[in-house]
């Protein structure tokens, strides 16, 4: 229990020193409601709408309006976890490639990010994934499609989309 307890204490320490400490530019913003804290709540494979591959499965992103970026998941356990923060900005693309989206009046863009920390706590496996290593810069494309923001990954040939919602608990 004191753990879990530094852990956030750790995170909200970290969190309240990029915002008002550090003096990182406001991202260029198509899409202007992303600030706020997502949650990974289903895939669409191949065009195929499916839920979590593992329920237990806990993925968060937080937009801060500073330009930083909290990416966070676990699988139930808080034991075993892996956190990390970037720099992001999201810029208009119109000309990305969206394979498997067939409303073409989504609202489209590009997420770039450049990890900056690294939580110490994280677990051993997290060094396996590439998105939890530094420095590594990256670019996603994303889009709007009502309340649900699209994460567009590539799994080998197919498509592979996070859909996200927003947690109004933060």
């Amino acid at each position: 229990m004191i753990k879990i307890l530094w852990k956030k204490i750790n995170f909200l320490f970290l969190t309240l020193v990029f915002q008002f400490i550090l003096l990182v530019p406001l991202p260029s913003l198509a899409f202007a409601d992303i600030f706020g804290h997502w949650k990974f709540v289903s895939i669409i494979y191949q065009g195929q709408a499916m839920p979590k591959p593992n329920p237990e499965l806990k993925i968060e992103w937080t937009f801060f309006r500073n330009g930083t970026e909290r990416l966070y998941w676990d699988h139930g356990d808080q034991n075993h976890f892996c956190e990390r923060l970037s720099r992001f900005r999201i810029e208009e693309d119109r000309t990305a490639d969206f394979k498997d989206l067939t409303d073409d009046s989504s609202e489209r863009a590009n997420l770039m990010d450049e990890v900056i920390f690294l939580n110490p706590l994280n677990s051993a496996d997290c060094q396996q994934d590439p998105d939890m290593q530094m420095p590594r810069v990256s670019t996603t494309p994303v889009s709007w499609h009502g309340p649900q923001l699209y994460l567009h990954l590539k799994a080998s040939e197919a498509e592979l989309i996070y859909v996200l919602e927003r947690d109004e608990r933060y």
